[in-house]
């Protein structure tokens, strides 16, 4: 394998996931004289095959990622993507898979779908893309 051979690489999409947490309105605490929580978007970005997540505010992420896009150091297809999902996901649909999807997948068995679904490996074509790390990970 040459070096050409990973610069050449098509770049893999992050696994994102969005969640609603409930955090303390400090500001609204204090002016009612009780506790007083509200509802925050969060998005988990997981980059391909790893295990890390990282967790940042919806709204302050897809402002960065808008940022980026401008700069040209992301996709314009994947923010679009992202900002659909993120509409679906609010109004409590999922987005469809790009792709085969590893549940159902017949060649494997229940077990393994499960452990790849888990590591957000969600489609036969991004398990094809799976790296060394990943496929150590997988087993």
């Amino acid at each position: 394998m040459s070096i050409a051979d990973f610069t050449n690489r098509e770049p893999i999409k992050p696994f994102v996931k969005f969640v609603r947490e409930t955090v303390d309105d400090a500001k609204a605490t204090l002016a009612a004289g009780r506790y007083v929580a509200k509802d925050v978007d969060y998005v988990h970005i997981t980059p391909a095959y790893t295990k890390d997540i990282f967790k940042q505010k919806a709204a302050d992420w897809f402002a960065q990622v808008k940022r980026d896009v401008s700069d040209g150091r992301e996709r314009e297809d994947w923010l679009n993507g992202w900002l659909k999902q993120y509409e679906m996901w609010k109004n409590g649909q999922e987005m469809p898979l790009e792709g085969s999807p590893i549940k159902g997948w017949g060649v494997i068995s229940p077990a393994m779908q499960e452990t790849l679904i888990r590591m957000n490996i969600l489609t036969v074509e991004s398990l094809a893309g799976v790296n060394d790390e990943g496929q150590k990970r997988i087993g």
